[in-house]
């Protein structure tokens, strides 16, 4: 038997769906969910839809004994939500092979399945592209050096262990050098 389990979220203007699918059988199935409402946003790679994603509508392969989450959005209100996610058909026993690992035959699978070739635009230089600043160190550092700097007596421990940081420091840069 195959069973769903929805959870909503509403932040702001916008539902935030999570649906589990449970199989309780032998073997794995193949589950469409409708989910009823006017506008769902599926989830998106490189904007085109997830793999199993057909308008409101999408077709997974839950394993075994085991389950199968799913996510994705909508303006509408989440009672009405709740209500309109169902199961609309389960097949007997799934393909043996998922869908997902089928090399797809389409402009928009291959996309989906590569992801966008192009470069993004900060990883090109230009003659515009001002220098990248420079490192900083991360935050707990900083505000350890702040308050060593700001002592008005530092103490002989205060410089051992600002030269230990100096001499570690030097000893990692030399290591990724030398890679």
């Amino acid at each position: 038997m195959v069973e769903i389990h929805v959870e909503t979220d509403r932040r702001e203007c916008v539902t935030f769906v999570a649906a589990t699918v449970a199989n309780d059988g032998t073997r794995p199935r193949e589950v469409t969910l409708e989910t009823g409402l006017e506008t769902v946003w599926a989830p998106r790679r490189q904007g085109h839809p997830e793999a199993g994603w057909d308008g409101d509508a999408v077709t997974l392969v839950v394993p075994a004994g085991g389950t199968r989450g799913i996510g994705f959005a909508s303006p509408d209100a989440p009672e009405s939500v709740r209500d309109a996610v169902g199961i609309l058909s389960v097949t007997a026993e799934a393909p043996t092979t998922p869908a997902e690992a089928v090399l797809p035959h389409s402009a928009t699978g291959l996309v989906r399945t590569l992801g966008d070739p192009t470069p993004p635009g900060d990883a090109v230089p230009s003659a515009e592209t001002p220098p990248a600043p420079s490192p900083k160190p991360p935050r707990a550092v900083a505000a350890w050096f702040d308050a060593l700097e700001a002592r008005d007596d530092p103490d002989e421990r205060d410089r051992k262990r600002a030269r230990a940081v100096a001499d570690r420091a030097a000893r990692l840069l030399a290591t990724l050098e030398a890679r």
